[in-house]
């Protein structure tokens, strides 16, 4: 494992793997999702920018924020030095460890109150994935020249 990841190239099959999948889902969605009622809380705004289309919006920042970094990744021919495979693993780990409890806040938001559970799966996957694409962004900047 730690042969594959002191590839860059390795990082970036699998961010463009996971991003392309998140991008199919919010642009698919974004053409079939209503509002089913107007409130005023989080989650009616966040139903409205959903339906008014906001999904493809993110999708595309995602894509762009992927493109990108895959572009830095690619161009980097060197593999990971052992520093930078250990920092490359502390991310992730740190990742790990904030997906479980976003899990864990996903959960808990739909068992205190179970409507608008397709709102909340979209939050969660917009949050995770941006997330997730935006630190390994600032890896590969941070990690680009050394």
């Amino acid at each position: 494992m730690r042969r594959l990841l002191q590839r860059p190239a390795a990082n970036a099959v699998f961010l463009c793997l996971f991003t392309a999948f998140y991008f199919v889902v919010f642009l698919t969605i974004s053409q079939e999702n209503q509002p089913d009622g107007v409130r005023e809380d989080f989650w009616g705004r966040w139903c409205s920018f959903l339906a008014g289309g906001g999904q493809r919006g993110i999708a595309f920042a995602l894509l762009a924020v992927t493109v990108v970094t895959v572009v830095l990744l690619l161009l980097r021919r060197q593999p990971y030095d052992e520093y930078h495979l250990s920092q490359l693993l502390t991310c992730f780990t740190v990742a790990l460890a904030l997906t479980l409890v976003a899990i864990a806040v996903f959960f808990l938001l739909i068992v205190l109150q179970p409507t608008a559970v397709v709102e909340k799966c979209f939050l969660f996957a917009a949050l995770h994935w941006g997330t997730v694409v935006c630190a390994d962004f600032v890896y590969v900047l941070m990690f680009r020249r050394r």
